[in-house]
C-alpha cells in the first residue's frame, strides 16, 4: 500500500511544462482569445506562484474581460512582493484605479511613491498627470459633485453656467457630471449648442456625447472639435473601442510588441485610447493604422526609458521617419490636455 501510495504522489511534470503553457497563452493573448489564454495562464501560474510574466499575462486578461478588480488584486500583490519591473506594475496598477474611478487611492499611492524618491524620470510626467488629476476631483471636483447629488432632487440643473465662462472647465465639469443622474433629454438643445461651440474643451464634449448616446438621442447634433465639423447622430454611434481605427491600430501593436511586452502593450492601448477619446467621434486626420502603430511604439519606449533605436522600429513598420515623428508630436499635443484641468 504505501508504495501505492507514494508512486501515486509522485507526479511527473512534462518537460518546460510552465515554458509550453506560458507562450500558448501569450499566443492566445495575441489572437485576442482572452478566455483561453486566462485558462492557460491560470495552469502555468499553478507551476510557478511568482512568475511576472505569467501574472502580467494575467492582468491582460482579466482587463479585457472586464475583470478589473481582480487584475488590481494581482498588481497590488505582486507590488507587495515586489514581482517583476515595479514601476511597470505600478503604472498598470494606477491605470486600473482610474478606470474604477477609486481617485482617492490613486493619490495616496502616488504621493507615497513620489515622497520616497524613488520614481525613475521616464515614469515622472505620467505619474504626475494621474496624481494632478486625481487630487483635483478629490478635494475638488468631487465634492461638488456630491453636493449637487445630494441636493439634485430639489434643484434644478442651471444649464446655462456651461456657456458663461469658457475657461471654467471645473462648473462645465461639473454640470456634466450632475446630467448622469437626470433624465437629459429636456436639455438636449443646450447640449448641442455646446457641442457646435469652437472654443470648449473636448473632453468635456465627448462627455456629453457619451450621455446623448448612452440616452439614445436619436436627433442630428453637429460636433465641433478642432477646427473640424461633423454632423452626427448620437444613437447610431459605436462605442470608440469598436472603431474600425482602433481595432486595426491594436491589432498591430499585438502583433509587434504585445507578446514580447504585453505590459508595454496595455500602455501603448491606453494612450490610444485616451487620444482618440479626446478626438471623438472623428478620426486622426491621417488615419493610416500602421503609422499610428509605429508613433505609438516608439512613444511608449521612450516613455517607459525601454532601449529602443528609433530607426530601427520605425524600418520594423516600413515607414517615413519624418511621418512618425509628426504623428508622435501629434500624440503629446494631445496628451497635454487629455486630462481635465478642473
Amino acid at each position: 500500500m504505501t508504495k501505492k501510495k507514494d508512486q501515486d504522489t509522485n507526479i511527473i511534470q512534462f518537460p518546460n511544462l510552465k515554458d509550453r503553457l506560458l507562450d500558448k497563452g501569450m499566443n492566445e493573448i495575441q489572437n485576442r482569445n482572452y478566455k483561453q489564454a486566462l485558462s492557460l495562464l491560470l495552469q502555468a501560474e499553478q507551476l510557478d506562484q511568482e512568475h511576472s510574466e505569467i501574472k502580467i499575462g494575467l492582468v491582460v486578461c482579466l482587463l479585457e474581460l472586464g475583470e478589473l478588480e481582480e487584475a488590481k488584486a494581482i498588481c497590488k500583490k505582486m507590488l507587495k512582493e515586489d514581482l517583476g519591473d515595479y514601476f511597470h506594475v505600478l503604472e498598470i496598477y494606477l491605470t486600473i484605479l482610474l478606470q474604477l474611478s477609486q481617485y482617492e487611492e490613486v493619490q495616496q499611492t502616488i504621493e507615497a511613491v513620489i515622497e520616497e524618491g524613488t520614481v525613475p524620470q521616464h515614469y515622472e510626467e505620467s505619474f504626475k498627470k494621474m496624481l494632478e488629476f486625481s487630487t483635483k476631483i478629490n478635494v475638488g471636483g468631487k465634492e461638488d459633485y456630491d453636493n449637487q447629488l445630494e441636493d439634485s432632487h430639489s434643484l434644478t440643473i442651471n444649464i446655462d453656467k456651461l456657456f458663461q465662462d469658457e475657461s471654467n472647465i471645473k462648473e462645465q465639469w461639473n454640470i456634466i457630471q450632475s446630467l448622469k443622474e437626470r433624465n437629459i433629454r429636456k436639455y438636449v438643445p443646450e447640449l448641442a449648442e455646446f457641442l457646435k461651440g469652437k472654443n470648449y474643451h473636448p473632453v468635456l464634449k465627448t462627455m456629453i456625447l457619451h450621455l446623448l448616446i448612452e440616452n439614445e438621442v436619436n436627433s442630428e447634433i453637429t460636433v465641433n472639435k478642432f477646427d473640424q465639423t461633423l454632423t452626427v447622430i448620437p444613437s447610431d454611434l459605436s462605442p470608440l473601442t469598436e472603431g474600425d481605427f482602433i481595432q486595426k491600430v491594436i491589432k498591430i501593436l499585438e502583433d509587434k510588441i504585445g507578446h514580447e511586452n504585453p505590459s508595454l502593450f496595455e500602455v501603448m492601448k491606453e494612450i490610444l485610447i485616451r487620444h482618440l477619446y479626446v478626438l471623438f467621434p472623428f478620426n486622426p486626420e491621417n488615419d493610416n493604422a500602421e503609422l499610428w502603430a509605429c508613433a505609438l511604439h516608439v512613444y511608449g519606449c521612450e516613455l517607459h526609458g525601454i532601449e529602443a533605436i528609433e530607426e530601427e522600429i520605425v524600418e520594423m513598420y516600413k515607414l517615413s521617419k519624418n511621418h512618425v515623428i509628426e504623428t508622435i508630436d501629434r500624440i503629446k499635443e494631445i496628451e497635454k490636455i487629455s486630462f481635465l484641468q478642473i
